[in-house]
């Protein structure tokens, strides 16, 4: 059976677009899986943003002391300029430490060690133990830039064995306020000494369910991780003039703080990090968009932009090259009339 050669042009034109339309859809289909993918690697590893601020107050970090020989913490808080050889100056913050000893086998990294004769005291400035010191955090501000605890015992630190001073070691181990103190980590420190802990706050803030769409940034998030850099030092020593059952002056400073001349005020640097999502579904709908958009280019340079217009690439160059048919001859008839004579 032989076609017109307009029909024969018809189907190779149809067939030409059936191809082109099946590779754009596998075009797309591969182009979009990528992408979906690139979401969820952005989800499962996101970039981290560091930002770096000034408060006018933070949060003491919370502190676990264990020891075997300690029967008493104090606790004082006072400003930088005041002398480290007199810890009582400033004013007490003993409302913050437990009321009580706290048997050791509470907390599960102290698991496993010899707890005989182990005395826990915990100081936690999150609110007072003592109730009827209201509920206000203890807080490193302009009037406190340093944390004292003080740890007493029964024991005389001259206690002496062939005229050699015995040691003793305590533990402690720092916490956030958004932790539970159970889980410490606690480092061993010979006493009797002096020990200095210097921290850096630092807030981390995870990813939320919105910065899939708009990445996230660097503003306030809720939800945030808190940690601490610390770095420890102590000094050995025989004993304190002050008595000989004072064992040990725990001090804890904040790492760094800047002078406010402008408000009279001393400010605290906090470390920010956000973790953000570097690929979004915004991205994701752009680079679909500007794909399906080329695409759709390429399709009208190839086939024309409308049917009653179809002088693409394709009708203008390619199907003229198809060879056509010889013209048929049809023999025209001539119609019967009602009106003719013959």
């Amino acid at each position: 059976m032989s076609f017109p050669y307009a029909s024969r042009h018809d189907l190779t034109e149809r067939r030409i677009k059936y191809a082109t339309i099946v590779i754009i859809i596998l075009l797309v289909t591969t182009f979009g899986s990528w992408n979906i993918y690139r979401i969820v690697e952005a989800i499962n590893t996101p970039i981290v943003s560091l930002k770096s601020v000034l408060r006018p107050s933070i949060l003491v970090p919370g502190l676990v002391i264990c020891g075997k020989t300690l029967n008493k913490l104090e606790c004082y808080k006072s400003e930088f300029n005041y002398a480290d050889d007199d810890h009582t100056i400033g004013s007490t913050c003993n409302e913050y430490l437990s009321n009580e000893t706290i048997n050791a086998a509470v907390f599960v990294n102290m698991l496993g060690r010899d707890l005989t004769n182990q005395l826990c005291y915990i100081l936690n400035p999150s609110r007072p133990f003592n109730k009827s010191f209201g509920v206000n955090p203890l807080v490193f501000d302009n009037s406190t830039q340093k944390i004292v605890i003080a740890l007493w015992s029964d024991e005389k630190t001259n206690n002496t064995k062939l005229n050699i001073t015995q040691d003793r070691w305590f533990t402690y181990g720092t916490f956030a306020e958004i932790e539970d103190p159970k889980y410490t980590k606690f480092q061993l420190v010979k006493m009797p000494s002096l020990s200095y802990l210097y921290v850096t706050r630092i807030e981390s803030y995870n990813v939320i369910e919105t910065d899939v769409i708009t990445g996230g940034g660097t503003g306030q998030k809720p939800g945030a991780m808190v940690q601490y850099d610390e770095k420890f030092t102590s000094f050995d020593l025989a004993g304190f003039a002050i008595s000989d059952h004072l064992w040990e002056l725990f001090r804890i400073i904040p790492s760094n703080y800047q002078n406010n001349t402008q408000l009279n005020l001393q400010e605290y640097p906090v470390n920010l990090r956000y973790f953000r999502v570097e690929f979004t579904f915004l991205q994701l709908a752009a680079n679909m968009g500007g794909f399906l958009s080329v695409l759709s280019a390429l399709y009208l340079t190839l086939f024309g932009s409308r049917k009653i217009n179809p002088w693409g690439i394709v009708q203008r160059y390619i199907l003229n090259i198809v060879p056509s048919i010889p013209e048929s001859y049809f023999p025209i008839t001539k119609p019967y009339s009602l009106c003719s004579d013959y």
